[in-house]
């Protein structure tokens, strides 16, 4: 779908009741007896969207307008935002800059930007752990890294003891081959890598969250088995944001996908069973999104999906 003159890959689905697939992928579970319009979008870079190929189209101001442009044309009102690691940075930006657009905010595996920077500066642990920034500076050889070997560096990024799922019937051979296959087109590392490069962009300084409080409710989940995020960066967040729930939860990195049922349940606990619009900005739910299509046997609409 085209929206004012950017192509995202979309996926809307609506439905009535409770609904899922199959145990060994994420379960999505929406709440009973309420009609929810679900919009999943593969970010500029992903999947079939846009795929630009000048690294100043992936500066953080450029992602947050393509998040705040996309739920004013597919929302009627306001929406319930989620978001997942670099969607959350995403995220963060967008209910600083846009708050009339969002009704409620959960980000997993993310903490306020002004947190993680707090503790960065005094917790080696925690800069440490993003190692991966580094290398990701380089032209060539990330991606030469990441396709080594039949793209073995993927398959360990979601399946080694480390840095993996904890529950690891949770990613199976066909969730790992659809990674790997959406990674493989052309463009489709080079153009992820971008973000990371332009984080070095002394421009990004203007885009920082403002001082004043976040004003919308928040659900923070961190996985305790985070191989790159700290549990302390769970801690301090209500300094940022006013009105804010953290939820520590058994998992990895992947905890929409590693932890599913306690994931929806906090989700569920949280929206209070209400009316909402679920939009979600991270490219893992584009994927499970469209298992949902697969295993209901609901025709696809061509171009819609990677």
């Amino acid at each position: 779908q085209s929206i004012t003159g950017k192509v995202f890959t979309l996926l809307a689905v609506k439905v009535k009741k409770l609904m899922g697939i199959h145990p060994q992928n994420i379960t999505y579970i929406i709440p009973g007896n309420s009609s929810v319009r679900v919009v999943a979008v593969d970010l500029r870079g992903y999947g079939e969207s846009d795929k630009p190929l000048d690294s100043k189209a992936y500066t953080i101001p450029q992602l947050v307008s393509d998040i705040i442009e996309l739920i004013s044309s597919v929302c009627k009102d306001k929406c319930v935002l989620v978001a997942h690691d670099w969607g959350g940075i995403i995220a963060w930006r967008v209910v600083y800059q846009r708050p009339d657009l969002i009704a409620k905010y959960i980000v997993l595996c993310c903490p306020h930007p002004k947190r993680y920077l707090e503790l960065a500066k005094v917790d080696q642990d925690t800069l440490m752990r993003q190692w991966y920034v580094l290398l990701f500076q380089f032209s060539y050889i990330p991606e030469m890294i990441i396709r080594a070997d039949d793209y073995l560096f993927l398959k360990d990024l979601f399946t080694d003891s480390k840095t993996g799922v904890v529950n690891t019937n949770r990613m199976d051979d066909d969730a790992i081959s659809a990674f790997i296959y959406t990674f493989s087109q052309e463009n489709a590392l080079k153009c992820p890598l971008y973000y990371y490069k332009t984080m070095r962009d002394p421009n990004k300084q203007r885009d920082q969250p403002r001082d004043q409080k976040v004003q919308i409710p928040t659900l923070l989940m961190m996985g305790v088995h985070d191989s790159f995020l700290t549990q302390a960066l769970g801690e301090g967040n209500e300094k940022f944001v006013e009105n804010i729930r953290v939820k520590n939860i058994d998992g990895s990195h992947w905890l929409q996908q590693d932890c599913a049922d306690e994931v929806n349940r906090e989700m569920r606990g949280f929206l209070e069973n209400q009316l909402y619009v679920y939009c979600s900005i991270s490219y893992f739910l584009f994927y499970l999104a469209r298992r949902i299509f697969v295993n209901f046997n609901i025709p696809l609409v061509d171009n819609w999906c990677v």
